[in-house]
C-alpha cells in the first residue's frame, strides 16, 4: 500500500488470521513495515501508479524487498538519512520457500 499524505509504501495484509500462513510473513514481512526497495531499485520516490507497473512488470520473477519497521523508518528520516541495506535495523527479505 501506498501513504499517500506521507509519501511512503508500507506492507498490510488482507486478512489478520491468515497473514501468519502467508509466504510474506514466513519470509519476515510483518503488518505496516515500510518498503524502501525492490529488486534492488529504491522506491521512495515513485508514486502510487509507476510502484504498481513496476510491480505488474516483475510478477514473474522472484520478488526482493529491503524493508523496516515504522520506528525505523521514523528515526532515519528525521536524521535525514538513506536507508540502505547496510543498516543492521532494516531487513532484506528473500523469496521464501512454500513447504
Amino acid at each position: 500500500r501506498y501513504h499517500r499524505h506521507e509519501s511512503f509504501f508500507y506492507v498490510t495484509f488482507d486478512d489478520r488470521q491468515e497473514q501468519m500462513n502467508t509466504l510474506a510473513y514466513r519470509a519476515g514481512l510483518r503488518p505496516y513495515d515500510r518498503v524502501i526497495e525492490h529488486n534492488g531499485v529504491n522506491i521512495e520516490k515513485l508514486s502510487s501508479t509507476e510502484f504498481q507497473r513496476r510491480w505488474e512488470t516483475g510478477r514473474k520473477e522472484t520478488t526482493q524487498l529491503l524493508v523496516c519497521s515504522p520506528a525505523t523508518y521514523l528515526h532515519y528520516k528525521q536524521l535525514n538519512q538513506s536507508i540502505t541495506r547496510k543498516f543492521l535495523t532494516v531487513m532484506l527479505i528473500t523469496p521464501s520457500l512454500d513447504l
